[in-house]
């Protein structure tokens, strides 16, 4: 269970990064876009070959990891990308980019009673913040 397994935070992040993998390669033309630090860096690390062309969703401009002083929105107006987020409610992004659809959700079970869930949209056309 989850209050047993110390490692259980670590657990299920190959299996994650596969999932979103095969969304971006369905959708050749799209990069990886998160405000999540775990969700860039994971598919990184675990994406075979690795994909290194994530890019940090802020809208705010603050620095909350490595990945938002290393990539900036404002390169990629016009571009595609697969949203991977918590949220369930992303009607914020509807005025930034040209379309936005909801393409699946990522569960990856690690206990019975904790998991690995994300919620994956094709975003396109990024207009800017």
């Amino acid at each position: 269970t989850r209050q047993t397994d110390p490692y259980k935070r670590v657990k299920g992040w190959e299996a994650f990064a596969y999932e979103v993998t095969t969304l971006l390669n369905a959708h050749p033309k799209t990069k990886l876009l998160s405000g999540s630090r775990s969700v860039l860096s994971h598919v990184a690390f675990y994406s075979q070959p690795h994909r290194l062309d994530g890019v940090s969703w802020n809208p705010e401009s603050q620095i909350r990891h490595q990945f938002d002083l290393v990539t900036n929105m404002a390169d990629h107006i016009g571009e595609d990308f697969i949203y991977v987020t918590q949220k369930t409610d992303v009607s914020d992004l509807q005025s930034r980019f040209d379309s936005v659809a909801f393409l699946k959700e990522i569960h990856i079970p690690i206990h019975r009673d904790f998991a690995i869930t994300y919620q994956a949209y094709l975003a396109r056309g990024f207009k800017g913040y």
